[in-house]
């Protein structure tokens, strides 16, 4: 019901509603076992979500054999008139749950932000007021009042903000608590075991054990965290201009260094900022670094293992750079993906440093600078493509040689978008022979089929996707056989491997003469059928159907 963020340490136990929160040892289901002792509960504003939690409050005051007693924190949207769904089980519970006070909506305020991205957003003043609300049972009674009788009052005392409804608590025992509303879900949670630990707040002769670790089962990937160094970049508009920055920050020294990525027209991007920032890390001698860009990673990867795909990369340059000095590192390099903007110290500053220098205009004050890639920043000045020179004939009349024009360069077309545009705009030909069969026959029986029942198998549920694929290729003449595996060279024969006979895709779907193929075929054909009978008995003519 809490982060473990702000949660209490005196509570050794906490809820989070993020899995990932069992790092710090949250509990992500609040509802998965008993609420036994003292616990608070805090839940999320959402009418379900409260319903559940009071009504999980009120079955473990009653299934448990000792003191459970459960304080809660809800707000009542309609005052006096409350719409709240857990209202309700306030009224059919109220020996066990007893409404302690309620803190008014001009004594409510939000925790003031300590940062924001843009511009504040001022938070709007609450119009409902806190319910404190306590479902126990008469065990935890007994115990409140033994160990001190004033507690109430001197509750009241210490928070006089709020308007207390009651001044003492009595002991008498709760009669019929257990009513018939109870069976809804009780018995499920009669199973469910008492929470993680179980600790008395009250009780101060026992000592408090902290862990000093999350999990026993957790392994530090360093020894020190501030061992890391954290990098990241910035791009954003500056007095009307895209900048790029990028920086590096290690909490074991905090040195930061600002870096410069050199970026000019189409590469002056976060990515290559990214970039940048890892190979100044390395530079200056870190082997463990931590960033935030997954592409950086991919990239990196890719390069490493793939570099004829990155032959014309935008970032090749800040690429090769990064390789060369990877290579020659005399210590393995350890790159981690942490988390952006999620309150990681390292990462934050990282971040603070990207900002700070893609604003600065003298980039002589940076500590490390990448080489400009190209001519004005141009990453494709040293590729060339295939040309022909187009004759553009004089129109001079004068007898004497007038100056010539300079001749215009044209580039050859690239193969595909010259396929594109040659293509017939209908029926997208292309350069097909319009003399084969197929051609012939899907000319002479477009007319005559119907186009929706001839495509109503691409529709049909009951088909499996390998069937459907294998009638495209079917219709479409792909569909591979030993013809297919002659013409790729994988195959020296034409027969069938089973039959022996010459083979096609006619031959695949009827034509093999091999022991279990008239049995698959056959069937096929009763599945045809069912599947007609089906769709014409629940049709108009279905009355007629013997």
């Amino acid at each position: 019901m809490a982060s473990p963020l702000d949660h209490n340490p005196k509570y050794l136990n906490s809820w989070s509603k993020d899995p990932r929160d069992r790092v710090f040892g949250a509990i992500p289901n609040a509802f998965s076992s008993k609420f036994p002792g003292f616990p608070v509960c805090h839940p999320v504003y959402d009418d379900q979500l409260m319903h559940s939690a009071l009504k999980h409050s009120i079955y473990s005051a009653i299934a448990n054999n000792t003191e459970a007693a459960t304080f809660m924190f809800l707000p009542c949207w309609g005052g006096l008139m409350s719409t709240n769904l857990y209202c309700k089980l306030l009224n059919a519970y109220p020996p066990i749950c007893c409404t302690l006070g309620a803190i008014s909506s001009s004594n409510l305020d939000f925790a003031t932000p300590s940062f924001w991205i843009g511009k504040e957003i001022l938070l709007p003043c609450h119009n409902w007021n806190m319910q404190i609300i306590a479902v126990w049972s008469t065990a935890a009674r007994l115990r409140l009042n033994n160990h001190n009788p004033t507690w109430v009052r001197d509750l009241a005392c210490d928070n006089s903000k709020a308007n207390w409804k009651h001044r003492n608590i009595s002991n008498d025992p709760a009669l019929n608590a257990c009513h018939p509303r109870t069976k809804t879900g009780f018995k499920k949670l009669k199973k469910l075991p008492l929470d993680y630990q179980y600790i008395h707040t009250l009780n101060h002769s026992h000592e408090l054990f902290f862990p000093t670790e999350s999990s026993l089962h957790l392994a530090k990937k360093v020894p020190d965290w501030k061992e890391w160094a954290h990098t990241d970049g910035s791009c954003q508009i500056h007095q009307g201009q895209q900048v790029t920055g990028a920086g590096t920050y290690p909490p074991a020294t905090s040195t930061p260094s600002f870096v410069v990525p050199n970026g000019m027209g189409v590469i002056n991007t976060i990515n290559r900022a990214e970039l940048a920032a890892i190979t100044a890390a390395i530079l200056h001698g870190h082997s463990h670094i931590a960033t935030d860009s997954l592409s950086s990673f991919h990239q990196i990867r890719k390069h490493l293992l793939y570099p004829e795909l990155h032959s014309h990369l935008v970032h090749g340059d800040v690429l090769k750079i990064l390789m060369q000095i990877i290579r020659n590192s005399p210590n393995p390099v350890h790159l981690f993906k942490v988390k952006s903007h999620a309150g990681i110290a390292g990462n934050e500053c990282a971040d603070a440093v990207a900002k700070y220098q893609a604003t600065q205009v003298d980039t002589n004050l940076a500590d490390t600078g990448m080489p400009c890639a190209g001519i004005n920043g141009n990453p494709s000045h040293n590729i060339t493509w295939l040309a022909y020179k187009e004759d553009i004939p004089s129109v001079s009349t004068s007898s004497r040689p007038s100056n010539l024009p300079t001749p215009k360069l044209t580039c050859f077309s690239n193969l595909y978008d010259a396929l594109k545009i040659q293509m017939h705009c209908k029926h997208k030909l292309g350069h097909a022979n319009p003399t084969t069969g197929y051609y012939s026959y899907y000319k002479g029986l477009l007319p005559l089929a119907h186009k929706n029942i001839s495509n109503a198998f691409w529709t049909t549920f009951k088909l499996p996707f390998k069937m459907k694929k294998n009638i495209f290729h079917y219709r479409t003449g792909t569909l591979f056989n030993q013809k297919h595996a002659v013409r790729f060279k994988t195959s020296t024969s034409l027969l069938c491997p089973l039959c022996h006979h010459s083979d096609s895709a006619l031959h695949i779907l009827s034509g093999c003469q091999h022991q279990i193929i008239p049995g698959m075929i056959t069937e096929r054909h009763n599945i045809a059928c069912r599947l007609i009978m089906k769709a014409i008995e629940a049709g108009a003519l279905g009355g007629c159907f013997v």
